[in-house]
């Protein structure tokens, strides 16, 4: 790209519209920010994959635009909205995709591409051959997931291994929650934290009468700082009673705040209905989502546009995959081949009901008529990533 070209110009083109952006990237406010979180910063220039995980709303918008006219013919589905490879967790319910926040409604393309895209990156930055092609592995478990959602499939080789580092003793990971809590000095902040709180205790203290009248005793809260697209995102960790008033069965519950998706233009975007659309669709696209997953009620003082936050249960045997621990690109595959499996369930559970099947054969037809455009634009949105990151990285 020509020094003559600011990426901050290039950038305000894709803010104003333009049919076909040049870069994909930091927001200008998001690069104000990045100022104040340099090692973030530095992280993105070093990794074209953590820099495709900071870009995803435009993205997506990328992919919404590229689907132009199409997107009305395609069926609307629960979207994990940010799927790549570094969201594969393992835990002691199950495995496949986490982080949902950006869960929503829109066209399967969102996820199916993203992820295609993550593939792509990952294969090309550890050097692997394509061979059978770890996104035709992809394709072939949503294809399979969508025909016969109840078959069961063999766990990939490197969830086995991540499985295997799991333990009893959840001292290290509490420890490790205390540390990751930033103080909260502003008492107006800490007053309303503590507040919000005690709304979204009481809403689960009646969800969940079965459990001891301590349950959800703060025993102490604090900032999360942390992650790669979500880094810049309010966030906080609280550390509560549990079943008894020993330390070591402490629950930790992580509170987020719903994001806006409005520059996304074909997907549910607002953070109306509560935030509802996160919760649902984390509902929807994982067998079994967190029994303290929730929205934390709106104060009556709150203004109806402030964005609510939503809540869920930290496990202490919760492993997210390090792209280090995968061996060779047919441990990729077998990955790619379980989230297929996982979308392919969860892309159409219940938001059709009680039509699920009819929807699940209609998305069939729609992945057998937009294969060849999937896979286009999988090589698009891969090379528009790695020209996008070069510009950051250079500029």
């Amino acid at each position: 790209m020509p020094r003559s070209v600011s990426y901050g110009a290039l950038l305000a083109l894709v803010a104003c519209g333009a049919a076909t952006p040049t870069l994909l990237g930091p927001s200008e406010a998001e690069r104000e920010e990045l100022e104040a979180a340099p090692d973030l910063r530095r992280r993105l220039a070093r990794s074209e994959h953590d820099f495709f995980r900071f870009a995803n709303r435009p993205f997506a918008r990328q992919v919404c635009a590229d689907l132009g006219g199409a997107v009305r013919a395609a069926p609307t589905v629960n979207l994990h909205g940010d799927a790549h490879v570094e969201q594969y967790a393992v835990t002691p319910e199950g495995r496949g995709l986490a982080d949902f926040d950006d869960a929503t409604e829109g066209p399967a393309a969102i996820d199916l591409v993203r992820f295609g895209v993550s593939l792509e990156i990952v294969r090309r930055a550890r050097g692997w051959d394509e061979g059978a092609g770890p996104f035709a592995a992809f394709l072939e478990g949503y294809r399979d997931a969508l025909r016969e959602p109840e078959a069961e499939q063999p766990p990939p080789a490197v969830a086995a291994r991540m499985q295997a580092t799991f333990t009893a003793d959840r001292e290290p990971f509490l420890r490790e929650v205390e540390e990751l809590m930033e103080p909260v000095e502003d008492a107006r902040v800490r007053a309303e934290i503590e507040e919000g709180y005690g709304r979204y205790r009481r809403m689960m203290e009646v969800e969940h009468p079965e459990l001891p009248a301590h349950f959800f005793e703060l025993r102490s809260y604090g900032r999360l700082r942390g992650g790669v697209g979500s880094r810049l995102d309010p966030k906080f960790l609280a550390r509560v009673e549990g079943w008894t008033e020993a330390p070591n069965d402490d629950v930790v519950l992580e509170a987020k705040e719903v994001r806006e998706l409005s520059m996304v233009p074909c997907v549910q975007s607002g953070t109306g209905r509560g935030g509802f659309r996160v919760l649902v669709a984390h509902a929807r696209l994982t067998a079994n989502p967190s029994p303290f997953l929730g929205i934390v009620p709106r104060a009556p003082s709150e203004a109806h546009d402030d964005p609510p936050f939503w809540v869920q249960e930290w496990s202490h045997n919760y492993r997210e995959l390090e792209l280090g621990a995968l061996r060779d690109g047919g441990e990729l595959r077998e990955l790619a081949r379980d989230v297929g499996v996982q979308l392919g369930r969860g892309h159409v559970r219940l938001i059709a009901a009680p039509f699920d099947s009819q929807l699940r054969f209609a998305q069939l037809e729609w992945l057998r008529e937009r294969e060849g455009w999937l896979r286009e634009e999988v090589r698009r949105m891969t090379a528009l990533v790695a020209r996008s990151w070069r510009a950051y990285r250079d500029e």
